[in-house]
């Protein structure tokens, strides 16, 4: 437990200022700011044992969420296998646009909840796996991840589109090993980072 003590008359430090562009270290982790299909970003970023993009769905609830194109097939070049969520109703959209090479699917059902959905609710979310040549992801694991929602997800972010930590760790689990990097180019609520943290 924290806690922050101002004493009366002394001014409180200035917050740092982010700018675009800028890499920011927050322990062993590395944050940039700023256009993840950019030179500045994919020229600098290191290799990974794996990577995840959770990109926005064009769904509109926020305002990052309208007018995004995918460039980001450069992934495959920095991990051997990429996981890619693009949201149920962009499926079809993403497997046109996307030079990735599929390899399988995984489902990630969502227990007790979901979101809005053309039936009503959309309580699972689609994971896309990507593979290099000669790279398998066989892991002698199901396909189907079944995850339960805590209110304790909540307390960590605050973001319409974070991703349940159930799934992250088991996609952490089966694709990366202790110490070795894991991308996200889409790091939106920072669950990628708080689970990797945690791992």
């Amino acid at each position: 437990c924290a806690s922050v003590v101002y004493l009366v008359g002394v001014e409180p430090p200035p917050r740092p200022t982010v700018k675009a562009g800028e890499w920011w270290q927050l322990g062993v982790h590395l944050l940039y700011c700023g256009d993840t299909s950019e030179p500045a970003f994919t020229d600098n970023v290191p290799d990974a044992a794996f990577a995840f993009a959770d990109p926005p769905y064009n769904a509109g609830v926020a305002e990052w969420d309208e007018g995004f194109v995918w460039q980001h097939d450069w992934l495959i070049d920095k991990a051997p296998i990429v996981a890619v969520t693009p949201g149920i109703v962009s499926i079809p959209d993403f497997h046109r646009k996307t030079t990735m090479p599929y390899v399988w699917s995984l489902a990630c059902w969502i227990d007790n909840g979901g979101a809005r959905g053309a039936l009503g609710f959309g309580n699972w979310i689609y994971v896309g796996l990507f593979a290099r040549a000669g790279v398998s992801v066989y892991r002698t694991r199901q396909d189907i991840i079944r995850v339960s929602l805590h209110a304790s997800d909540n307390d960590a972010t605050n973001h319409k589109g974070r991703k349940p930590t159930e799934l992250m760790t088991e996609l952490f689990d089966m694709f990366s090993q202790p110490g070795e990097t894991v991308l996200d180019p889409f790091l939106g609520s920072g669950t990628t980072l708080l689970v990797a943290d945690q791992m």
